[in-house]
């Protein structure tokens, strides 16, 4: 940069001093913005602000070290802070000229303007008006009706009306009842919203729309016209625009303070500028650079779906989860970005499907080939770059985090040079940016300079673009442009290659929100999942108004640029990405283009209506591939001058491009190979080159282009593909090939132009959509398959079934007997079919489940909501209820249950018993001979059904009258193992029962461990 005589200089910066060069190499500057995009903006920051040169510049925006334009010494310099290409001088033969502002003396500066958003009767146009004149003090005294026009920048006529003396003779504004703390919709509305004024005729009801701006463009951040027909369709119509864009904190927020130094972060806190309402944003096309653009900002669900009440206002807003739970939008039956399954509700913001804009109109393209009416610089808010009806001009597009949000798809087109070669070499610098190669656009004011000494228009003037017209605009400007580049000797005679060239970006609609019944899927799952129903599939109009009147020959036009690596043709912005955020989406929309190797053009070609799904998908899925390997072999890369445009090297034979000046659209300049390298402990180095040869014609050149890239991390060496190796004669090396170098693992970056290095295959690989019912690889397959969906399938609108099968064979109203600390299966009854994705909760009156000590639950959840069935462990005796509730994906219930009867297990058996008779002998005595008797004895063998807890005694209650018999356990076990123990029970008549001609009696048998009773049973034995 240079400094020119008295400029003032800082530390770091050096404002850039054009001088008599200012026309040939400026467009929009600064100064000029402060005229053109001043008429909204409200002034402050970079319209009245310097860098202070007193002060050392800081590497990051500090606002304590800027300084006011009025005091800035630019001297003699002519910068991008105080000269601007004057488009707006009413007198048309002086537009274009080059204007030098003195802020100090004639101009003012574009302070902050408050009034423009809190006085109620605030006159936009005149503050317009009198900013286009670069009357930038005067605007504000003008603006707000204290003056009545300006004398010059920095004096007024001022308003008796407004403004009288008092008795000091001092100067009194009469603001009352003027001034709002929180502005209106109507202040809002000059920038923001359409602007117009509604006459309805009162005899035959026609409504006549005037003055405003009908057809404002959408990155205007437009609030779009809330009424038709003098009927609010927004329905945030009647809490204005204040309702939803205010803070949702105290005052100026609970957890952002309200700042005044105009830095967003004071001491390391985060604040909300002067005046600064939320603004929101989801997108890399609509969002402010303030860190605070979405700091409590009020969406859809503080509104509709808190949890806590809030204490900003809600305005009586419905809960929209009722709803939203009974059309099965908050069942988790989609897949996110990772491949979680989550709702339509996390994967789709609300304005997907609750923004419709039938009967307003809306931006379909921003014309940059011509001025308009008023000056500005491109054509943006007139009706034929507009689409009329909205009713289908709403798409759907992926934010930055995944989700679906409603967007408006808008279409700029300008004219750009596709000579890409180095000045040296034939090439040419048509906007004089310094910088060679790529496809420089224009500067807007030397188009609109040489449509003005031609007197052409922007070609959408008259309503109609066709290839006459195009040609007409394109001979001007081969004309016209060195005369405005001011470079008639050292580019001369080199070639100006002009073509049209479109970019359709996606700007998030979030205005026009329609009510329950009018929002998509208001009539269930078809009313989106259906072929040609226009939420996410179906022709979006491209063309807008233009639609059969906007053609071109395929010469005429080119992409604008290639994505992922160079290796798609696209003519949407590189930001408009795939779900999971890994690629740009390719989306062509000319219907046809030539590349330097067409001779002969196609007349009659247009831009697609394209698929709304284009935006969503492309064409076969892809994903970026980051596997870790040893060597990366490229495919093979088309020899140049290959007749069918294949190759992407340099080429200027004559016969295969057919006009010698067309080599300079096949230019090498710029590819950029990036790739990374991992040495062993997992640290990861990137290695990046940039070729800057502008004619590279064959492998061997590009390979010797890159050079020392690899460094002591990888090798890059040309080879012949078909065998792999270096060529040999007559061969020739068509492919590259890299090697790591000693325990290095390398990969592609995603940053390289893999597409005319031949490593597009090292980069991308196929990503096909899982999902339960089939793979899908690619768009017109997966669209098939949403098409498709059947809400039963996914169980939604099914009624509800419940039903819990027999337990252990009982029937009726019986309940089912079961065992303590035995586990039951308690599963669905046969016959039943749940819908597609129900829940399933069993629940038990028996309180706690596991320590079982309480019964102050009643309804204990016992298993996983998702089993449709569970086993059911009960830890106490009593008689309970078990219950099975179905709760479908949409919300419905059905509830079914059954009683069981728990009892103690039996732990204790009695076998078949054996009775024998027994003899014994009694020994003589000094008194009494020796005797023998018989008795019949009968052994009771006892079995354990079930483990028993711990014993160490088991006592006998025989049921005969007799004592009882306590045995040790282990007398017990010996005694057990020998058939059983042994007792001779008493035959009295009474145990005898008649019918069995048996000896019947009811002996308990218990187990103790130490003195406590652990297990009790009584049996019955039967004795002979």
């Amino acid at each position: 940069m240079t400094a020119a005589t008295d400029l003032v200089t800082t530390p770091y910066y050096t404002p850039f001093d054009f001088g008599a060069s200012f026309a040939q190499k400026a467009d929009n500057s600064v100064a000029g913005e402060m005229r053109d995009c001043g008429e909204c903006h409200v002034g402050g920051g970079a319209m009245e602000y310097m860098i202070d040169p007193t002060k050392t510049v800081s590497a990051t925006y500090d606002a304590t070290k800027r300084t006011s334009l009025r005091d800035y010494v630019f001297g003699t310099a002519v910068t991008a802070f105080n000269a601007l290409i004057d488009i707006f001088n009413t007198d048309t033969t002086k537009r274009g000229d080059v204007v030098v502002q003195d802020y100090k003396n004639v101009n003012g500066v574009l302070e902050m303007d408050c009034l423009i958003c809190h006085q109620n009767d605030y006159s936009w146009d005149k503050r317009r008006d009198a900013v286009r004149k670069g009357e930038f003090d005067a605007s504000r005294a003008v603006g707000s009706k204290l003056a009545f026009s300006a004398k010059d920048g920095m004096n007024v006529f001022y308003n008796s009306t407004t403004v009288s003396t008092n008795a000091s003779n001092q100067l009194v504004a009469n603001m009352e009842y003027k001034i709002v703390g929180k502005p209106t919709s109507n202040q809002c509305s000059s920038c923001h919203l359409g602007n117009t004024i509604e006459t309805k005729n009162a005899t035959t009801g026609v409504v006549t729309v005037t003055g405003g701006e009908k057809y404002q463009v959408d990155w205007k951040k437009r609030g779009e016209m809330w009424t038709q027909n003098g009927t609010i369709l927004d329905v945030h119509g009647a809490i204005g625009c204040m309702g939803c864009h205010e803070r949702t904190g105290d005052k100026a927020g609970a957890t952002a303070n309200v700042g005044t130094s105009g830095n967003i972060v004071d001491a390391g806190v985060a604040k909300l500028g002067l005046c600064d309402p939320a603004k929101g944003g989801a997108s890399p096309f609509d969002a402010m650079w303030n860190k605070m653009d979405k700091v409590e900002f009020k969406d859809c669900k503080g509104c509709h779906e808190y949890t806590t009440a809030p204490a900003f206002a809600t305005f009586g807003a419905p809960s929209s989860k009722g709803a939203h739970d009974r059309a099965g939008l908050t069942a988790n039956i989609v897949y996110d970005k990772t491949g979680a399954q989550v709702s339509h509700i996390d994967l789709i913001d609300c304005t997907a499907c609750h923004i419709r804009k039938d009967g307003f109109s809306g931006g379909a393209f921003v014309d940059g080939t011509g001025a308009d009416e008023e000056g500005r610089l491109a054509v943006h808010d007139t009706e034929y770059v507009a689409k009329g009806d909205m009713a289908n001009g709403v798409a759907l597009s992926w934010g930055q985090d995944g989700k679906i949000y409603a967007a408006n798809l808008l279409t700029s087109f300008f004219w750009r040079d596709m000579n890409g070669l180095k000045t040296a070499n034939g090439g040419l610098d048509a906007n004089n940016d310094g910088r060679e190669a790529g496809m420089d656009p224009l500067l807007q004011t030397h188009v609109a300079n040489i449509n003005r000494l031609n007197g052409l228009h922007a070609l959408t003037a008259d309503g109609v673009v066709n290839a006459a017209e195009i040609a007409t605009q394109q001979a001007a400007l081969s004309a016209g442009i060195r005369a405005q580049l001011g470079n008639g000797t050292t580019q001369a005679t080199n070639a100006f290659l002009p073509k049209l060239s479109f970019l359709m970006v996606p700007f998030k609609a979030s205005h026009n929100i329609a009510s329950a019944d009018r929002a998509w899927g208001k009539n269930g799952c078809k009313e989106c999942h259906a072929a040609g129903a226009g939420f996410y599939n179906g022709a979006y109009p491209i063309n807008g108004n233009m639609d059969g009147k906007f053609s071109f020959d395929s010469n005429q036009v080119t992409t604008f640029t290639k994505v992922n690596g160079l290796v798609d043709v696209t003519d949407s912005h590189p930001n408009v990405i795939t779900k999971d955020g890994t690629r740009s989406l390719p989306i062509p929309i000319l219907t046809k283009f030539d590349t330097p190797y067409v001779q002969t053009a196609t007349a009659g070609q247009t831009l697609r209506n394209i698929d709304r799904s284009e935006v969503l998908y492309e064409k076969t899925f892809q994903t970026v591939k980051q596997d870790w390997v040893t060597s990366i072999e490229g495919g093979a890369i088309a020899a140049a001058c290959t007749a069918d445009g294949s190759s992407p090297f340099y080429c200027e034979d004559a016969a295969i491009i057919f006009n010698a000046a067309k080599k300079g659209a096949t230019s090498t300049l710029g590819w950029t190979l990036k790739v990374d390298a991992k040495d062993s402990n997992g640290v990861v180095t990137s290695r990046t080159v940039q070729v800057m040869n502008d004619k590279v014609a064959s492998v061997d050149t590009l390979v010797a282009e890159l050079g020392t890239v690899g460094g002591n991390y990888f090798t890059v060496t040309a080879i012949n593909k078909a065998t792999g190796t270096v060529a040999v004669a007559p061969a020739v090396n068509n492919a590259i090939k890299l090697e790591r170098i000693g325990t290095y693992q390398i990969r592609i970056n995603k940053a390289s132009d893999v597409g005319p290095f031949g490593l597009k295959g090292a980069l991308w690989t196929a990503a096909p959509i899982v999902r339960p019912s089939g793979t899908y690889n690619t768009r017109d397959q997966y669209v098939a398959y949403l098409n498709g969906i059947d809400a039963a399938a996914f169980g939604v609108g099914q009624a509800p079934v419940a039903g819990i099968a027999a337990v252990n064979g009982e029937s009726g109203t019986i309940a089912a007997p079961l065992t303590v600390n035995v586990g039951k299966t308690f599963a669905l009854a046969a016959g039943i079919t749940p819908a597609a994705g129900a829940a399933f909760k069993w629940q038990t009156n028996a309180g706690d489940v596991d320590a079982n000590t309480t019964q102050a639950d009643a309804n204990t959840i016992i298993t996983a909501p998702t089993a449709a069935s569970t086993s059911i462990t009960f830890k106490k005796v009593g008689t309970y209820r078990v219950a099975l509730t179905v709760t479908n994906v949409d919300g419905a219930t059905a509830t079914s249950y059954k009683l069981v009867n728990v009892t103690n297990p039996v732990y204790i058996a009695v076998t078949s018993t054996t009775t024998a008779p027994v003899t014994t002998t009694i020994a003589a005595t000094a008194t009494r001979p020796a005797y023998s008797y018989t008795v019949q004895q009968t052994k009771v063998p006892v079995s354990f059904p079930v483990t028993p807890p711990t014993y160490d005694k088991v006592r006998f209650f025989w049921g005969d009258g007799s004592s009882s018999t306590t045995l040790t356990a282990l007398d017990f076990a010996t005694a057990n193992g020998a058939g059983g123990v042994a007792h001779v029970y008493n035959r009295y008549s009474k145990y005898l029962n008649a019918s069995t001609g048996k000896y019947t009696y009811k002996t308990t048998i218990q187990l103790f461990n130490g003195s406590t009773l652990v297990s009790s049973q009584s049996v019955k034995v039967e004795v002979p």
